[in-house]
């Protein structure tokens, strides 16, 4: 009976004993860490196969100018959660995350947003719609070519809705959000074939609200109605592409209609 009390005490009295050593440990590296200085940064951008927007020294100066130098810093000072959010200002940026090491070094991993289309309002104001269908202000330096979405576009594409609301396309906005969900959509339609994609140049929107495709090759026009059964009206498309067009070349023909059914209805010069 003594041996099992005896066996319980000192069982108990080991797992004091390694509780401590780990408060002991983890209060030294606690120590080690708030003594010591940052001794580098280290950036890694992830483009998403976009154009490079932004750089590690984009991403360096912005810090810069919130925090200072980080680099040379006591450990104890940097806010972690901070650098986060300043990177996320950064209008180029989707997401972003840091963190920091023992022996003083902050590391951070950024995600770049990709452009997805190009639109010009009715005033010719222009941005991009991302891959998440957010509105994503024009780069001062750099131009993607992207599908171009023009003509009657009434959303508000000022520089203070894109750079100061989280726009996102969705289907139950206000008339204009839904103008641009449906050629957000249409677009996402059009990139799923690689045909397609090299084929439309230019989304256009009529006084009508109709929907035109300005192909990149010849002068014929593609009138493709609302965006109902889009992927059916994008599968006649390409086949008519692929076989009357190259039977007949890309000037025979004035207009492509595709707004009636399982037609696509054609007029000659």
């Amino acid at each position: 009976m003594r041996s099992k009390k005896f066996k319980r005490i000192l069982s108990v009295f080991l797992w004091l004993s390694v509780i401590a050593g780990i408060g002991v440990s983890l209060g030294s590296i606690t120590k080690k860490q708030d003594s010591s200085r940052c001794r580098d940064l280290i950036i890694n951008i992830e483009y998403r196969d976009a154009e490079q927007f932004i750089s590690d020294k984009d991403i360096t100066m912005g810090l810069n100018n919130a925090f200072g130098s980080l680099v040379g810093q006591p450990m104890s000072k940097v806010n972690v959660e901070g650098i986060m959010k300043v990177i996320k200002n950064n209008p180029y940026v989707e997401d972003a995350k840091a963190f920091s090491t023992i022996n003083g070094i902050i590391k951070v991993d950024v995600v770049q947003r990709k452009p997805f289309l190009r639109i010009f309002d009715t005033l010719n104001r222009s941005c991009y719609l991302d891959d998440k269908g957010r509105l994503m202000a024009l780069h001062p330096e750099h131009i993607t070519r992207l599908l171009i979405v023009s003509g009657n576009i009434r959303a508000n594409l000022s520089d203070e809705v894109i750079n100061t609301r989280n726009f996102r396309c969705r289907a139950d906005g206000s008339a204009a959000e839904a103008e641009l969900n449906k050629v957000f959509l249409l677009t996402k339609e059009i990139n799923k074939s690689s045909f397609l994609t090299a084929q439309i140049e230019q989304v256009y929107i009529t006084s009508q609200n109709k929907i035109e495709l300005i192909p990149k090759v010849g002068h014929n026009l593609v009138i493709f109605g609302d965006t109902s059964d889009m992927a059916e009206k994008l599968k006649n498309l390409t086949a008519f592409y692929m076989q009357a067009i190259q039977k007949t070349g890309w000037e025979r023909y004035d207009t492509i209609n595709l707004e009636y059914k399982n037609q696509v209805v054609c007029s000659k010069h």
